[in-house]
């Protein structure tokens, strides 16, 4: 039964827009400066495969999302089967940055091809 006003597929692109705006504001942040200088945002940085490697060990989470950011840098999301996710930014041949980490996560379905903009 479709309730007035509603539009699931719409709603969803909306979440996902907005979702993935708040994930690309924080990646905006410089992670390249000294730990003293660093964003309150960025957590932890190291070598990208130290990083990957530590989190599949201790914490049990894969990539399920990669992405270029306009400035020439990777966003890779991490997620555990259990919804734990880490979300690292990489300066190519740079260091690795842990800009943001929580729970309960779950993948979205990608968008339809066409839909959005």
């Amino acid at each position: 039964m479709k309730r007035p006003g509603i539009d699931l597929g719409r709603d969803v692109d909306v979440l996902l827009g907005v979702v993935l705006g708040l994930t690309l504001a924080l990646l905006v942040l410089p992670v390249s400066l000294p730990a003293s200088a660093r964003p309150r945002g960025v957590l932890a940085c190291g070598e990208a495969a130290a990083v990957e490697r530590r989190l599949g060990e201790r914490h049990g989470e894969a990539p399920v999302w990669r992405g270029l950011l306009a400035d020439g840098r990777l966003a890779v999301l991490y997620q555990s089967p259990a919804g734990r996710w880490t979300l690292v930014a990489i300066i190519p041949g740079g260091p690795a940055c842990i800009v943001a980490l929580g729970e309960a996560g779950a993948v979205l379905a990608p968008p339809m091809p066409g839909k959005g903009s």
